[in-house]
């Protein structure tokens, strides 16, 4: 079962990121829902695949997929 994530973080709140990929607590498949300003998109760590972005005004909500591998 994947589990979904919703996170709404400024460029400086994004260091979490990367270890959330490493650590192991989220299943191969699970979903990062990252809402950010549409200035500010995210650039996605090798442990996740952006699913899809979408844009709400000066927001934008990114979809972010844990790649499957070792766990």
């Amino acid at each position: 079962m994947a589990m979904a994530l919703r996170v709404i973080a400024g460029r400086e709140q994004r260091g979490w990121l990367a270890p959330l990929g490493e650590a192991d607590v989220l299943a191969p498949g699970a979903w990062v829902a990252l809402e950010h300003r549409l200035d500010e998109a995210p650039a996605a760590p090798a442990e996740f695949a952006v699913v899809q972005s979408r844009r709400h005004g000066r927001t934008a909500v990114t979809l972010l997929a844990r790649r499957e591998g070792p766990r």
